[in-house]
């Protein structure tokens, strides 16, 4: 079974990765970078995977259950916002220390690296300095921002946004009617994992009727409305958060060019007529903005807060 052959849209780090397995060249560190959602943990598991069954003929067993005795995952615990030191000297080391139990190899993934402590990051430094020489270590991480000691240790792989025609042609094929399909390959951004969970929104049209709304609604001179508004984005981040991004994207586009055809969403035509706009800039700086605030739901328990700016950056846009 060629487990990598399941991830869409990032042929450049699956022709590296596979070519590595087939030369027998796996480095003892790897470094995933890109954006969320894109499809790094799944390569990271595949590899995994792949590099499991190589020498272990009932790997396939064990990934019917997603589970191997050679295969450990790090990642955030609950009620924490970032991976510790202790899961690294305590949990990682010493199970790392011990010989694999089935394959050839014992493999390590570090999801959200991005989101390790320092005192977790130079712990971790140790480990990939001298490795066992039967370690594999992947990093996954959505920001380039971890100690350059680590990610000099590290072969790096870039991944990158899914293009929309790929993830529509996915949607397609698992007979997702075709608009519709086009319509949330737009919306999901780049990112496979969104598109997927979009599609199953039985209410899809209903919450782009509650995103325009909201943008109407923070138009006017009532602040009480970045609240009510942060409410509605709070119960679904998500999805608002990239709704809203699209609508306002539409609107600065319509306005700038007057170009229907330009337009990701027709019906964001007449919100973009009826809205009135100070300045086009501060609808930019908006989208900007919200792009870098949505990144902190994954690291910060008070989404509600993040909630809040995200409102308020979009009231502000408009006045």
């Amino acid at each position: 079974m060629n487990y990598l052959s399941q991830i869409i849209g990032q042929n450049a780090a699956i022709s590296l990765l596979q070519s590595a397995l087939d030369n027998n060249t796996i480095s003892h560190a790897y470094l995933f970078v890109g954006p969320q959602g894109v499809g790094k943990m799944l390569t990271a598991q595949s590899l995994a995977w792949q590099l499991l069954a190589s020498t272990d003929k009932d790997a396939h067993i064990f990934w019917q259950d997603q589970f191997h005795p050679d295969l450990k995952i790090i990642e955030i615990q609950d009620n924490k916002t970032v991976i510790t030191k202790e899961q690294i000297t305590k949990d990682m080391e010493p199970w790392l220390c011990l010989k694999p139990y089935r394959a050839e190899h014992r493999i390590v993934l570090i999801k959200d690296a991005h989101f390790m402590s320092i005192e977790a990051a130079n712990a971790l430094l140790k480990t990939l300095e001298e490795p066992p020489l039967y370690a594999v270590i992947i990093l996954i991480a959505d920001q380039d921002n971890l100690l350059e000691t680590i990610t000099s240790r590290c072969q790096s792989i870039k991944f990158y946004p899914v293009k929309e025609e790929v993830i529509k042609d996915y949607l397609v094929k698992k007979n997702v009617e075709e608009k519709l399909a086009l319509e949330v390959s737009k919306l999901a951004q780049g990112s496979i994992n969104l598109a997927e969970r979009f599609i199953q929104e039985e209410s899809l049209r209903e919450k782009w009727h509650q995103a325009r709304q909201m943008l109407k609604d923070l138009s006017s001179s009532d602040q009480a409305q970045v609240f009510a508004a942060a409410e509605v984005i709070d119960s679904d981040p998500d999805l608002f958060t990239n709704m809203l991004a699209t609508i306002l994207r539409d609107i600065l586009v319509y306005k700038t060019t007057n170009n229907e055809e330009l337009v990701i969403i027709s019906d964001n035509i007449n919100l973009a007529n009826n809205l009135k706009i100070v300045q086009i800039n501060r609808i930019k700086e908006a989208i900007n903005k919200i792009n870098a605030l949505k990144m902190n739901y994954r690291r910060y328990v008070n989404s509600m807060l993040i909630s809040v700016n995200i409102a308020r950056t979009i009231w502000q846009a408009f006045h």
